[in-house]
C-alpha cells in the first residue's frame, strides 16, 4: 500500500523515506536517492543512504554521502558514528 502510494505521489518525501526504512539493498537506496533528489540536504536520508552504501560494500560512496551529511550537521552524532562505522570497515 506504501509502495503504490509513492508511485501515484511521485513527491511525498515521507512516503519515500518510510518504505526506504523498510528496505534493503537497492530497492531502499533507490529510494533514498528519490528523497535526496527532492531534497538533497535530507539528514535522514543521506544518512540511511551511507549506511546502506556501505552495507553494499560500496565505501567510497558511503564516505561522500556521509560527507556531506556532515557538512550539514557536524555536531550529529548519528552522522559521526556512521562515518566511524564506515572507516571501521576499512
Amino acid at each position: 500500500m506504501l509502495a503504490s502510494f509513492a508511485q501515484k505521489n511521485p513527491t511525498a518525501i515521507n512516503a519515500f523515506l518510510l518504505l526506504a526504512t523498510m528496505q534493503t539493498g537497492q530497492p531502499a537506496i533507490d529510494n533514498y536517492n528519490k528523497v535526496l533528489a527532492l531534497n538533497p540536504n535530507n539528514l535522514v536520508a543521506l544518512n540511511n543512504l551511507a549506511l546502506e552504501l556501505n552495507k553494499q560494500n560500496k565505501r567510497e560512496d558511503a564516505m561522500k554521502v556521509a560527507q556531506k551529511a556532515l557538512t550539514i550537521a557536524p555536531d550529529n552524532e548519528e552522522v559521526k558514528n556512521t562515518l566511524e562505522l564506515i572507516n571501521t570497515k576499512r
